[in-house]
């Protein structure tokens, strides 16, 4: 079979997207997943040994642990589990889970006081490939965690926020995600016209090959009348 055919086949299609999706989710994604999470502890280890010495190593450990285990158990379960799931999407699941493992990496460098609060801007960054609604969700998702995660600061361990700054904080990263979402938007109307002339081009090679099988019927009929008139 030929790649056209199997391109053109609409089973074969489906059937080599479900691959292409798990390959991606499996591989390339788990794999930048957890080298990401590496970083991101060598990123809270710097963070706290320079700027934030107060704050015990063993907290650093705990996070590199805690990350380290997070990154391999959701490879595992995407790669054992991802076909099998068919209600949602096991991929788009860790998605939402990174970012806790972000307000993690927040809290273990210092909390409201921490540098890494510019991690709310890396999911929706890595997701401005996507399309504009995605990238406005996970703007408006990781802002909410941040938020939560202050008000679990306040009420539970009963630290003191300091309100005006947290919401200047909060405003300054929404301002620049939605930047990231109308990036997204742009980017997202390109490829909607790539899409289109791919599919243009699809139909023209479907109607050309119908084409060429009707002449091929074609000719074979007149072939045998051909041969029955000899025959006469």
């Amino acid at each position: 079979m030929s790649n056209i055919d199997v391109i053109l086949d609409p089973e074969s299609l489906q059937q080599h997207k479900t691959e292409k999706r798990f390959r991606y989710n499996a591989y390339f994604v788990s794999s930048l997943r957890l080298t990401g999470f590496l970083m991101l502890s060598l990123a809270v280890a710097l963070h706290n040994i320079i700027l934030t010495p107060a704050i015990s190593s063993d907290t650093t450990i705990l996070f590199f642990l805690v990350s380290l285990g997070y990154g391999v158990t959701a490879w595992l379960i995407i790669y054992f589990f991802y076909n099998s799931v068919r209600r949602f999407d096991l991929g788009d699941l860790f998605l939402l889970t990174d970012v806790f493992l972000h307000l993690l990496a927040i809290y273990c460098s210092g909390g409201t006081h921490s540098f890494l609060i510019i991690l709310l801007i890396t999911r929706v960054a890595d997701q401005a490939a996507t399309n504009f609604r995605r990238v406005l969700f996970f703007t408006h998702y990781s802002l909410l965690c941040y938020l939560l995660f202050l008000l679990y600061l306040n009420h539970v361990e009963h630290r003191m926020i300091n309100w005006p700054v947290e919401w200047t904080k909060l405003l300054l990263i929404y301002i620049f995600n939605l930047y990231l979402s109308f990036t997204a938007k742009t980017a997202e109307y390109l490829r909607t016209l790539n899409q289109s002339a791919i599919r243009r081009a699809k139909e023209e090679l479907v109607l050309r090959k119908e084409t060429e099988e009707k002449l091929k019927r074609k000719h074979i009929r007149l072939q045998n009348a051909f041969a029955e008139i000899k025959v006469l």
